[in-house]
């Protein structure tokens, strides 16, 4: 199906309607072909990992909070 600039701009919801249902569009200016409109495919979701630092690992010195640590934490 091919619009023009100004009935694609008028029509834009129903245009992307029928993109989504499997119709390409191409809109023209001045006669000659300047854009295609066309579905994009679902790209499927990227496994997230978990934290915000997947990959940093807390050394076995960290893990262990003395009193010691305490009391120069928080000045006790």
């Amino acid at each position: 199906m091919e619009v023009g600039v100004y009935d694609a701009k008028t029509h834009l919801s129903k245009l992307l309607d029928m993109v989504a249902s499997g119709t390409d569009v191409v809109i023209t200016r001045n006669g000659s072909r300047a854009a295609l409109l066309t579905a994009v495919p679902d790209a499927p979701a990227a496994p997230r990992p978990f934290g915000l630092f997947p990959d940093y690992v807390i050394d076995e010195e960290w893990k262990a909070w003395t009193d010691d640590d305490e009391q120069m934490w928080y000045g006790n």
